[in-house]
């Protein structure tokens, strides 16, 4: 097991253990969009781990689109929680960053941004 599948394991198993517990015990609207984060970064870390293990380009190119997508939207989702957490009223600034990433992903769900795909690892036959 290489480092980025080994990241990306572990990076998937701590925030499945946060997913649960805030699932479990919040009771706000922040620790609902927590639960959000949460989900979207173990989807990260699992898309990391079948990344740097599969040795199928195109189980590869899929689990690509779904790391990239969920780890892009990472970073409105904090912004989101930190808006909450602030009591920061910012309605247009999230919204064009919840559309970004939506053109984002659309870019990449439509092979514009990733086309081609090699292996890089050791151990993937060449």
């Amino acid at each position: 097991m290489n480092l980025l599948a080994f990241s990306g394991l572990f990076i998937a198993i701590v925030s499945v253990i946060l997913f649960f517990i805030m699932l479990v015990y919040g009771k706000t609207t922040l620790h609902k969009l927590w639960v959000v984060l949460n989900f979207f970064v173990v989807l990260w870390g699992l898309g990391l781990f079948i990344i740097a293990t599969t040795s199928n380009l195109e189980a590869a190119s899929v689990w690509w689109k779904l790391a990239s997508a969920s780890g892009g939207l990472l970073a409105p989702l904090l912004y989101n929680i930190v808006c909450l957490f602030t009591e920061t009223k910012s309605k247009k600034l999230l919204t064009l960053f919840y559309l970004q990433i939506f053109v984002f992903v659309i870019l990449d769900y439509s092979n514009l941004a990733t086309y081609k795909l090699r292996y890089i690892f050791c151990n993937a036959p060449h």
